[in-house]
């Protein structure tokens, strides 16, 4: 008898938890429920001047590895970096950069310079800036040909019409980045490059163009669209009527975040308030990352976090922090890139790092936050 009342009560206990098991409501599990965080790291010019191939000449070759040593943890740490690469990648068969060259320098890297950019963590480069056809035609494609042999992401110039329309989308951490670069001149000549009808060697800032971009990267299911965009003028700390107001346009055309690059310093930042309600993000230059560029305001530049969300479905950018960065001296070789209050903090070039991070304060004036360093940051 005690038996039987065991495994009746047994049986009756397992009918209960089964019935409540039934009737509980089902936990979350499709992807809009969920939250996915990422980290992007953002860069401004990464240059190849004469200056910088005499520091990192290395018999017959060259090593730019002590250019990034300090900063390299810093990018690697990120989910995914962008830079813009300021110059061709024709290789040393094509002659690199020479010194005194008169009027815009025509800029050319060994592929030695790349070696050293993929070791220090950068994934996307982009190549749509005024020095795109230093080389000619011969020496873009090569470009392009040599940055795919290397594994980067990049964009802004295309060997076909097919590559340029397939817009680059890149997933870090489940969220979608259309990553969308244009350049409002080429030192070749703009008008002459637009008479030649092959428009899909290059992105020029043409409204329609991004307008049909954006509209292509949010079918693709983008769930944030960053325009890299080079434009304003040389050597100066301030964004022109122009750059203001092709920023408006490109904010209200649909764009979440805008990066700006040209000016070889850093310039303003701010926020855009677009007619739908949304908050656009827009640095109007970010200054040079590397460059052997000799006024202080070109050794100046900052290097931008965007810390991206997507919860129940919606994207956004919750979080805009910066870090400056000064050109500096590194294993007693000039031009390497340093995080400036870090150098700081180890008593290095103090009084170089202190005018620096000055000169973009001033500049950034409180617009976003800067910071000693990211705090995801893992040091090797």
């Amino acid at each position: 008898m005690t038996n039987f009342r065991f495994t009746r009560n047994l049986i009756i206990i397992c009918l209960v938890f089964g019935l409540a098991f039934f009737f509980m409501p089902m936990a979350a599990s499709s992807d809009d429920e969920q939250i996915s965080e990422a980290n992007v790291v953002v860069a401004g010019d990464l240059l190849c001047l004469a200056g910088q191939l005499s520091a990192a000449k290395n018999g017959s070759s060259w090593n730019f590895d002590y250019v990034f040593k300090n900063i390299s943890p810093i990018i690697k740490s990120a989910d995914f970096s962008i830079a813009n690469l300021e110059t061709s990648v024709g290789g040393k068969e094509m002659g690199v950069t020479k010194y005194n060259q008169e009027g815009n320098p025509i800029i050319n890297a060994p592929v030695e310079f790349l070696d050293s950019v993929k070791k220090a963590g950068f994934q996307y480069l982009v190549t749509a800036n005024n020095h795109s056809f230093d080389l000619k035609d011969e020496g873009r494609e090569k470009t392009i040909k040599i940055l795919d042999r290397y594994g980067f992401y990049h964009g802004g110039t295309y060997l076909s019409e097919y590559y340029r329309d397939n817009i680059s989308i890149v997933r870090v951490n489940g969220i979608s980045i259309a990553i969308l670069p244009y350049t409002q001149m080429v030192n070749t000549g703009t008008e002459a490059y637009k008479k030649t009808g092959k428009m899909y060697k290059l992105n020029l800032i043409d409204f329609d163009l991004i307008e049909k971009d954006i509209k292509e990267a949010r079918r693709r299911n983008a769930d944030i669209v960053l325009l890299y965009v080079h434009w304003g003028k040389e050597n100066v700390q301030t964004a022109n009527a122009y750059q203001k107001e092709t920023a408006r346009k490109l904010a209200e055309l649909g764009a979440d975040v805008i990066i700006g690059s040209h000016s070889h310093t850093v310039q303003p930042a701010e926020f855009i308030d677009t007619p739908d309600g949304r908050k656009v993000f827009v640095i109007y230059s970010m200054g040079n990352f590397i460059s052997s560029m000799a006024r202080d305001v070109n050794q100046d530049a900052l290097l931008l976090n965007l810390h991206m969300t997507k919860k129940d479905g919606k994207s956004f950018i919750d979080k805009i922090t910066y870090m400056c960065i000064t050109n500096g001296m590194e294993g007693g070789k000039l031009y390497a890139a340093l995080p400036s209050r870090i150098m700081i903090e180890k008593g290095r070039q103090v009084s170089k790092m202190n005018g620096s991070i000055n000169r973009t304060l001033a500049v950034i004036n409180g617009v976003i936050d800067e910071v000693d360093c990211f705090d995801y940051v893992v040091w090797e």
